[in-house]
């Protein structure tokens, strides 16, 4: 459900809601592949609310100003049972995420634009997981899939600029980012990882004629480890992950060299690309309290052992037909 509303001349309001529910959604390929006799999820569940503020003003450097306040919630329980065992194992994961975004557009002179803000999310993690004799009723409590308590938090600073003069375009970007992870773990003890990183992209365009366009473009990119990066202790696809607490960010730099061309009826695009990754955050055969099985499944867990180059060619091809 979703609402506007005109608070003044200048100003209008949003409110929404989005709410989805599924129950007992089976994964079948945990059954075929692995030896289950029943796998799946019960409940999924998301809620999101949100109330955002628009403000249209005159003046050239705050054109526009926009505010968002959000709150998210997600439900995920998971069930599982072995082929001849009567052990039932049942999880639970609830999240609960706060957003504040302030977005300011300018429009400081003919062929300047801008849009700078500041973002703000607080997330925070209840997990728990049991185990049932579903033969004795017996129940053991256990550590959930995730440190229950956890919070995640990030905070970014945000700018980016357009800049049209004669053929040229130019477009400069800049964000810096930076993110607390907090736990207090049963199996590796206290969590506090902080990363921080400025990335920043730029891009120009050219405009060789009216129908014909080069294109080029540079960006730095970042990824902070994340809750379940540093924290999962269970079951994934083909093994079992336990907490990885000394993770470092992901980061990558790519490049584009592309050109846009129109004539007549036909329009085409054509961009080549590369894009290098280091610190790549991968699993990695290891153990658990001197076991390499858990469960009996393998022990995997997350480290900073993959680097990558991707390269590519991306061809559009676009043709109105006549009517």
């Amino acid at each position: 459900v979703k609402a506007l509303a005109r608070a003044s001349s200048s100003t209008v309001l949003t409110l929404a809601y989005q709410h989805v529910h599924e129950s007992d959604v089976p994964r079948w390929d945990q059954v075929v592949q692995r030896g289950y006799v029943r796998y799946g999820f019960d409940p999924q569940e998301r809620q999101l609310a949100y109330v955002r503020s628009q403000t249209f003003l005159a003046h050239p450097w705050l054109r526009r100003v926009e505010a968002t306040l959000s709150l998210q919630r997600s439900v995920e329980g998971r069930y599982r049972q072995r082929k001849g065992e009567s052990l039932e194992v049942r999880e639970r994961d609830e999240v609960e995420t706060l957003g504040v975004v302030v977005e300011a557009r300018s429009e400081p002179r003919a062929g300047w634009r801008a849009t700078s803000g500041l973002e703000l999310y607080h997330d925070r993690v209840a997990s728990s997981a049991a185990a049932a004799d579903l033969a004795t009723g017996a129940s053991v409590t256990r550590r959930g899939l995730y440190p229950d308590g956890a919070t995640a938090t990030s905070l970014a600073a945000f700018t980016l600029h357009s800049l049209d003069v004669g053929r040229l375009g130019v477009t400069l970007g800049g964000r810096f980012n930076s993110f607390a992870v907090e736990a207090d773990d049963p199996v590796v003890g206290r969590i506090d990882v902080r990363p921080s990183a400025l990335v920043g992209s730029a891009s120009a365009l050219y405009r060789l004629t009216p129908d014909q366009h080069l294109a080029a473009s540079v960006n730095t990119g970042f990824r902070a480890p994340n809750i379940s990066d540093i924290g999962s202790l269970g079951p994934f696809d083909f093994g079992v992950e336990i907490p990885s607490p000394d993770l470092q960010p992901e980061r990558s730099l790519t490049f584009e060299l592309g050109h846009k061309a129109r004539m007549g009826r036909v329009a085409s695009t054509v961009a080549l690309f590369s894009t290098r990754l280091h610190d790549l955050i991968e699993r990695a055969e290891s153990t658990y309290l001197g076991s390499p099985t858990l469960d009996g499944d393998r022990v995997y867990r997350k480290e900073n052992v993959g680097e990558a180059r991707l390269r590519g060619v991306e061809a559009e091809v676009e043709v109105a037909l006549p009517l």
